[in-house]
């Protein structure tokens, strides 16, 4: 299994509940993000860090999650190395860089079926911390390359957007 795969999994359960509030009655951060090329879309939703740990690796996650309906999620989810957040300041985002980024849209659910699965594993881009602290992290972020539909080539795809994420319970 791939660190990406990990890390939307991680996401996933750090973002379990889709109407921003996290178990307890704390709500969660948030994002906002547009998406252009292939798709056409503006995503908001919850934004929370966590930290993803594998055999071989440890990564920070910053994962953002929007639940539009029961059978649509879309999510952006950005990972550095290691147990800390990024420093403030600009870190390159891309295959080979310092940190990595993801989007993915799936529509239908396990009891209806998949419907169909986009994503982005960003070739490039960025994601810039302007302010990190205990509580939240707050930046905005760059990705792009080619959107893959059902695993298949679709086309050029960009999601920018900001994040105020806080940590994941």
């Amino acid at each position: 299994m791939t660190l990406r795969v990990l890390a939307v999994c991680g996401m996933l359960l750090a973002l379990g509940c889709s109407n921003g509030v996290e178990p307890g009655g704390a709500p969660a951060g948030y994002f906002t993000a547009r998406v252009t090329g292939t798709q056409s879309l503006r995503l908001k939703g919850s934004a929370s860090t966590f930290i993803i740990s594998t055999e071989v690796d440890t990564l920070y996650a910053v994962g953002m999650a929007e639940t539009p309906g029961p059978e649509e999620r879309r999510s952006v989810i950005l990972t550095c190395p290691g147990r800390a957040a990024p420093g403030v300041g600009t870190h390159a985002i891309g295959h080979g860089a310092e940190c990595q980024g993801i989007y993915s849209r799936t529509i239908g659910t396990p009891s209806t079926g998949l419907a169909r699965e986009d994503g982005l594993d960003a070739d490039t881009g960025s994601v810039t911390v302007t302010r990190r602290t205990d509580h939240d992290l707050v930046g905005n972020f760059r990705l792009q390359g080619t959107m893959t539909s059902f695993g298949y080539p679709a086309g050029p795809l960009t999601v920018t957007g900001t994040f105020s994420a806080l940590p994941g319970q």
